[in-house]
């Protein structure tokens, strides 16, 4: 068996003029290995990790992150009008089902767009006592479904955790119409279909138009028919009887 000393010398020989080995690379550790593992879980494993054991706060926070980023304004840290209605429908659709699974429907935003649909919510007063029925004017809870309102989490998306504002950017008035057009939840005031035409379809598909009857002939004044007998000259009596002579006196 060759000797350390062999197999050094033998690499030197053939290693270029004043160069020498270099070590070999290190690899990382178990701990190592994990941590990068963890850096790579997307949001969303960490947002379902999060509400699956509770942690609230944590999935408020990374709510916020994943709108923001689904609606490519996470650099400005806020949304406006314009932005909520361009949210992704698959993107909603994942965080509210998230929500309300993990909360038994306490939380989400479908929770938040029914209490709001409830309110028949449109002015400033009605965002007040939106914000009141789901605690947002006073201390935020990030406990527990028991202890906090209903439709209390998530807040509306903004850096660096959400904000207790359902007014800004018009979060509450767009969010329950995007929840809408994305098939979410169901629209409480539908429109109403089309009145039906009172008029009947002039023809089925392949059967000739009916035509209106024709118009009825005028009546008209019909002439007496000509006899064929030959016409009897009309004789008088003058011309038969002889002239009377006058009496002489």
């Amino acid at each position: 068996m060759m000797s350390l000393a062999l197999i050094t010398a033998a690499l030197l020989q053939g290693l270029p003029e004043g160069r020498s080995p270099q070590p070999l690379p290190t690899w990382p550790t178990s701990e190592q290995t994990s941590e990068q593992v963890a850096i790579a879980i997307t949001d969303r494993d960490q947002l379902q990790g999060a509400l699956a054991v509770g942690e609230w706060e944590e999935a408020n926070r990374l709510t916020s992150i994943i709108l923001l980023k689904a609606a490519k304004q996470y650099s400005r840290g806020y949304l406006v009008t314009k932005d909520i209605r361009a949210l992704p429908c698959p993107t909603l659709q994942e965080v509210d089902y998230w929500w309300g699974n993990s909360s038994a429907g306490h939380f989400g935003l479908s929770a938040q767009a029914a209490l709001w649909h409830q309110i028949k919510g449109k002015t400033f007063a009605d965002v007040t006592q939106f914000e009141n029925r789901i605690g947002w004017l006073g201390q935020l809870d990030f406990l527990s479904t028991v202890t906090a309102p209903k439709g209390h989490l998530p807040l509306r998306p903004a850096k660096p955790k959400g904000i207790a504002d359902a007014w800004g950017g018009g979060w509450i008035q767009e969010m329950p119409k995007r929840l809408i057009a994305c098939d979410i939840i169901e629209d409480p005031n539908p429109p109403a279909p089309p009145a039906a035409s009172a008029k009947k379809p002039a023809t089925s598909p392949g059967q000739p138009k009916k035509l209106p009857p024709p118009p009825k002939p005028k009546p008209t004044m019909q002439k007496k028919p000509q006899s064929n007998k030959p016409k009897v000259p009309e004789v008088r009596l003058r011309d038969i009887l002889p002239p009377v002579e006058p009496r002489k006196s």
